[in-house]
């Protein structure tokens, strides 16, 4: 019955963002105590150059050692990515129920750069159409009548988004499903494609206009993380993580609730969830 009522309540929440864009705020709790270097200087972010050379990428990191030395600070696990890890997130990933009706997948992209372990997001270009141009996002995108199954669909846009090939053992499993406003059920499929400096990385310049990373570790902490407070009609409200990066970017919507829904699963006891979290009418 409880399971119903939040899978009830989220779909309302979906349904109801487009109405409500007007009306939201964001606040990042804790930034008020947090120097104005932490933000300079705190979440991964990769800005590749017009070659996509990787080698270039040495200027343009922030904060990877910085990021890192959370792990003694804050008691973040170091070994993020470890077989025992792995292995616990893909027997829980096994039990997710994939509808058949799913009509779009999502890569959740793990991966490591300089040895930090990170997400991998990409800015959607300007010259894309629809509302979401010019956001950040994992790659993604609609299913073909040739993909064979809804996984397929994830990689495929990844690879093609990217310019990569996954190797055969990089997805772990499906996180849950996810409805959008429009009615369209959306699968994030949670994989780890490994260290980028391995990878000849050729986005497509059509779809991509940069890649960005944010180390999980600095995504974890609470100061480093947000929330956008909507409001519909003065009455109902709800709030949606956000994840701050660096130049004015930030993670939000769908987007920020699968990369909520992927800290949770890494870090079962160390991640507070911000994810739909609903308040008493005012």
């Amino acid at each position: 019955m409880y399971c119903h009522l939040v899978a009830t309540f989220m779909k309302a929440v979906i349904k109801n963002l487009h109405l409500v864009c007007q009306q939201e705020v964001t606040y990042f709790t804790g930034s008020f105590s947090v120097s104005a270097s932490f933000w300079m200087s705190s979440p991964c972010v990769v800005f590749l150059p017009q070659s996509w050379d990787i080698n270039c990428l040495d200027s343009m990191l922030l904060c990877t050692s910085f990021s890192r030395g959370f792990c003694g600070v804050y008691n973040f696990p170091c070994k993020i990515f470890s077989p025992e890890t792995e292995r616990r997130c893909r027997e829980i990933l096994s039990h997710t129920v994939l509808p058949p009706v799913a009509s779009a997948g999502v890569l959740v992209t793990l991966c490591t750069f300089k040895g930090a372990p990170s997400f991998l997001y990409t800015l959607r270009s300007p010259q894309l159409r629809g509302r979401h141009k010019g956001d950040v996002s994992f790659p993604g995108g609609k299913r073909d009548s040739s993909d064979r199954d809804i996984i397929h669909t994830a990689t495929r846009e990844a690879e093609e988004e990217l310019g990569i090939s996954l190797k055969d053992n990089a997805v772990w499993g499906a996180l849950k499903p996810i409805t959008d406003w429009t009615g369209m059920v959306i699968v994030p499929v949670m994989a780890n494609i490994g260290a980028l400096e391995d990878l000849a990385l050729n986005p497509n310049r059509d779809e991509v206009e940069s890649l960005l990373t944010l180390s999980l570790s600095v995504a974890c902490l609470d100061a480093s993380r947000g929330y956008t407070y909507f409001r519909q009609q003065g009455h109902y409200s709800y709030t949606l993580p956000v994840f701050r990066l660096t130049k004015g970017y930030k993670v939000w919507g769908l987007t920020a609730m699968m990369t909520d829904s992927a800290l949770s699963l890494l870090f079962p006891h160390l991640y507070r969830s911000f994810l739909c979290v609903s308040h008493k009418n005012s």
